[in-house]
């Protein structure tokens, strides 16, 4: 064993002084650079991972916290800020159990629990007063805490006081908010009144009116400001978008039709349209005849009253009561002549259609519709080659297509108003206008760019796994103790076999260079089969 370590260490200073000044340079400096990578990677994983337990604390809370789990032995990182504290993966979860356990962080604030814990026959009512407003104030705070984007939140409440006489005038309630939001933060309307309506629900008597909110850049958040720009802004890009939507429907519609059959890049098709965003709600109360040809209802009560008199005297007249002996109300009778009486009434109650209609129009109606129409003659330099049936066919097809969308047309001579808005062009189309939807396309730059990334990563896919099969196949391949020694025959001089052999003899002049044990054996075995 001894000899083999010399002649070891014998090969390796052979070896050493056969390189030149750089080379042994090189070597030195390529152990040195494993040795340092190795301890700095061995110190790198022995440190702990720290996971973020804590954040948003103040000082106080902070401080008290990092007291606790050092008193535990267990290390803390404190941010730059000493807003957050990190401690190790493995005791983050424990940490937390324990420390939530014991009331930790102890940063004085308020919650409905504190009823339960202060509760006695002892508390006085403003102590009460100040426990139940330091609750609610808190309470505010988390739901405020819990919206996307805001870090932190500091509410105060001013409750109108109680007073001894009851009166109609009602005190109402104030609140003042700051918010520290994330950087880069712009809260639109929506969210300004959502923030208010949260906050003047949650209390008792609070109008929006006496709401105050701002942040920590003394940037206040009014419920008005700029609300009526900013919705005029937004309908104004709404209405806009449903034009454009509008148009270009009806374009690619139309296009796809003419295209079809005159041939795709032979018609250019512009819409503009006018769109009416105006609504109207209204209700209607009507009363309409049952029967619209005689203009009456059906009759539910008939009642017909009939009187006849003949004789002396006169017919019922006069005025009605004026005699000395006549009675109020009845009419009296002339005397001295005959005469005959007849009256005839008819009261008749009909029952008619009620109508109670409310009516609320849709959010947009196509008041007016314009149509242009290029077509490419058969004959580009001949406008002629275009038949005129074929543009008739054109602006019958293209009125059909105004007279649907419309929702009101004119009245009077709709045919020639609708005909005014169509136009059919029989010209070169020289510059063709694609009105399919734009598709955000890949630039040929891009393309070739992501080819080569591909080959390069084909190409090293390839090569690894070509490198791999060969290193498994050397790996496989016997040993030359294991491999059968045959003699060379001595009859024929062969170039080839001479080549093999002195490969195998370089072969086994480096195994026994490189690796003197295994050439021990090998000679062991040549001499046990020379025995045999």
């Amino acid at each position: 064993m001894n000899e083999q370590l010399l002649k070891f260490k014998d090969n390796i200073r052979h070896q050493w002084r056969g390189l030149s000044r750089n080379q042994q340079l090189m070597v030195v400096g390529i152990i040195l650079f494993i040795l340092v990578s190795i301890t700095m990677l061995i110190f790198w994983a022995s440190q702990p991972e720290y996971t973020t337990i804590y954040t948003n604390l103040s000082p106080s809370e902070a401080g008290e916290i990092v007291a606790e789990i050092e008193s535990q032995g267990i290390p803390v990182d404190i941010s730059s800020d000493g807003s957050s504290v990190r401690v190790p993966s493995a005791e983050a979860s424990r940490l937390k159990v324990e420390l939530a356990h014991a009331g930790i962080p102890r940063s004085g604030n308020i919650n409905y629990s504190t009823f339960s814990e202060n509760m006695g026959l002892g508390m006085t009512d403003q102590q009460f007063d100040v426990v139940h407003r330091g609750a609610v104030e808190n309470q505010i705070r988390y739901l405020i805490e819990e919206i996307d984007g805001i870090e932190k939140a500091q509410v105060m409440i001013t409750m109108p006081t109680e007073r001894v006489f009851v009166s109609d005038d009602q005190e109402a309630a104030s609140a003042s908010v700051v918010l520290t939001t994330r950087p880069n933060l712009n809260l639109n309307q929506t969210q300004i009144q959502g923030l208010y309506h949260l906050i003047s629900r949650s209390v008792p008597n609070l109008p929006v009116e006496n709401i105050v909110i701002m942040d920590h850049n003394w940037r206040a958040y009014e419920l008005n400001a700029g609300s009526d720009s900013q919705s005029t802004i937004e309908t104004h890009q709404t209405q806009r978008q449903i034009r454009r939507d509008i148009e270009r429907d009806i374009q690619r519609e139309l296009h796809t039709l003419l295209g079809t059959v005159m041939g795709m890049d032979k018609v250019v098709v512009s819409v503009f349209a006018n769109v009416d965003f105006s609504q109207e709600q209204r209700e209607e109360s009507l009363v309409e005849p049952v029967d619209p040809d005689t203009n009456e209802g059906i009759a539910i009560s008939i009642e017909r009253i009939q009187e006849t008199f003949a004789g002396e005297g006169g017919e019922p007249g006069g005025i009605p009561g004026t005699g000395s002996t006549d009675i109020a109300g009845y009419q009296g009778a002339n005397q001295g002549q005959d005469s005959e009486y007849e009256r005839m009434e008819e009261r008749i109650n009909r029952e008619v259609n009620r109508i109670h209609r409310q009516i609320e129009s849709s959010p947009y109606t196509i008041e007016d519709l314009t149509i242009h129409v290029g077509v490419e003659p058969p004959v580009p330099d001949d406008p002629d080659s275009l038949t005129p049936d074929t543009i008739t066919d054109i602006q019958t097809m293209l009125s059909s297509v105004v007279s649907t969308y419309l929702s009101t047309p004119p009245e009077e001579a709709p045919e020639e108003w609708i005909q005014d808005k169509i136009t059919v062009l029989a010209q070169d189309l020289h510059g063709r206008t694609d009105v399919t939807e734009d598709t955000s396309g890949i630039s040929p730059a891009w393309l070739y760019l992501i080819g080569a990334i591909a080959v390069f990563a084909i190409g090293g896919t390839v090569f690894t796994l070509v490198k791999r099969n060969k290193s498994s196949n050397a790996e496989d391949e016997p040993p030359l103790n294991a491999r059968p020694l045959t003699q060379p025959a001595v009859d024929d001089y062969d170039f080839e076999k001479d080549n093999e052999e002195t490969a195998r003899r370089k072969r086994i002049e480096r195994l026994a260079k490189n690796k003197p044990e295994e050439f021990a054996k090998l000679l062991r075995t040549w001499l046990s089969d020379d025995e045999r």
